[in-house]
């Protein structure tokens, strides 16, 4: 893996990956840890800073306009119930992971605000990220 020109590389801080979940007898002895470890170890060689980042309502964002509803995403699509944006879904969560975001705590996620939808906004009440667009 080329690391040249990339000062600081972003991935989510996921845990419990596998969870109550069942799965093959080979896959039961891979582990993320060992992957991620390996991964933060060959970046700090490189001089790569990695960053860990909250996933909370990544793949459930619009990376256009900052609005969190479930039903956004539907599989491999995400569509945005607000502005109609569309796009696959892991390339809208890897934008969104991209942003600097703030953090959602569990007592918020506890809510349940993404059911029915709310704008992820900064307490100065614009849109964290405005627009994602290429111009």
């Amino acid at each position: 893996m080329n690391l040249d020109g990339f000062g600081v590389l972003r991935r989510e801080n996921i845990k419990g990956l596998r969870y109550k979940q069942k799965s093959s007898r080979m896959l039961s002895h891979f582990t993320y840890t060992l992957i991620f470890d390996k991964f933060d170890d060959y970046c700090s060689q490189h001089g790569v800073r990695v960053d860990k980042v909250s996933p909370t309502y990544a793949s459930q964002r619009c990376s256009k306009c900052s609005y969190v509803r479930k039903t956004n995403r539907k599989g491999k699509l995400f569509k945005c119930v607000s502005c109609n944006f569309e796009c696959d879904s892991d390339v809208n969560a890897s934008l969104n992971i991209s942003f600097d975001l703030p953090f959602i705590g569990k007592v918020e996620r506890l809510t349940r605000k993404n059911l029915k939808g709310f704008y992820l906004y900064d307490k100065g009440k614009e849109p964290i990220v405005s627009s994602t667009e290429r111009v």
